[in-house]
């Protein structure tokens, strides 16, 4: 939290006496207002003149019955709502893990005329809507010393059914040792079921699961040879079935056409032979011509491609 902001607790601008620091980014101050309305406002505009009460003064008198906080639709006021409900509410979805369980919230944040007020307080606002409230131990009730904003990923890993696991001194959650060791939460559970717990907790996952292909001094996956080849990943495999490596991936003593694979005639634009080739691939790497546009071209998805047409071979 910032410290080089001057402190104003105590401070009168207006119609606002400020009480306590609500946020530091950016700074804002919790003020009351001789109204009695609670408001939250940010230091520049106090000092500026440009805020001098909670808007009483401008015609925005609080009807009576509302909530003299000003605060009834603010993130925090929900918070606090829900806090209390989960509690003391019987019909709230919450209240088996927390009121049945015997958490309570504090008389300072309960008072009725002050609770709300209280709890702004000594909480200050959130820092932004990732945080929510979190009770630093899971067995005790609502209280300023037990609470902190949080946000939800922290506080996952504060959740009382959370699965804790422990060895050689070290205590995570088993979200967290499948992230340390690189693997899946499910693939953690599954090895833990089926293996010492040590073995389970320190066998590194095989991060190195691709098929590389070795050939021409080249050492890649079967998706970076495609790519190198302008061939798809089927035609490569298809290859790779029938010739040895060196032969399929292009660095043979000859080009080869692997099952499948048609040869395909260069045409200018006016129909005149210009070259044929035994693949698809085989056009695009001595033409220079990306093989997917010569491809279009056979599929009939466009007529040309760089100035020329093309054709299967077989075509008549």
């Amino acid at each position: 939290m910032r410290t080089d902001y001057k402190d104003i607790k105590g401070s009168v601008f207006g119609y606002l006496t400020v009480i306590s620091i609500a946020s530091d980014k950016p700074v804002k101050w919790i003020c009351r207002c001789e109204c009695g309305n609670l408001t939250i406002v940010r230091g520049n505009i106090l000092r500026t003149g440009k805020s001098k009460s909670c808007g009483c003064k401008t015609g925005e008198m609080i009807s009576k019955g509302q909530t003299t906080h000003g605060m009834s639709k603010s993130d925090e006021y929900s918070i606090w709502i829900g806090m209390k409900g989960r509690c003391y509410n019987k019909g709230n979805s919450g209240y088996k893990d927390y009121g049945e369980r015997g958490i309570s919230v504090c008389s300072r944040w309960l008072d009725k005329d002050n609770g709300f007020e209280n709890f702004i307080i000594d909480m200050g606002l959130r820092p932004d809507s990732n945080y929510s409230i979190e009770r630093i131990n899971n067995d005790k009730g609502y209280t300023p010393d037990n609470c902190r904003w949080e946000t939800q990923f922290s506080q996952s890993r504060n959740h009382r059914r959370n699965h804790w696991l422990e060895l050689n001194g070290e205590r995570m959650v088993l979200t967290d040792w499948a992230h340390k060791i690189g693997i899946t939460p499910s693939a953690l559970q599954s090895r833990l079921k089926n293996m010492p717990r040590e073995r389970a907790l320190t066998m590194e996952a095989n991060r190195d699961k691709k098929r590389y292909i070795e050939a021409g001094g080249k050492r890649l996956t079967l998706i970076e040879w495609a790519d190198e080849l302008g061939l798809s990943k089927s035609q490569i495999q298809r290859r790779l079935k029938e010739y040895p490596a060196e032969i399929a991936l292009g660095f043979g003593f000859r080009e080869i056409s692997a099952p499948g694979e048609k040869s395909v005639n260069q045409l200018t634009l006016d129909g005149e032979f210009v070259a044929e080739f035994k693949s698809l691939s085989e056009a695009g790497r001595q033409t220079g011509i990306d093989f997917r546009s010569i491809s279009a071209v056979l599929n009939g998805k466009q007529k040309t491609t760089k100035g020329y047409k093309w054709e299967y071979k077989c075509k008549t």
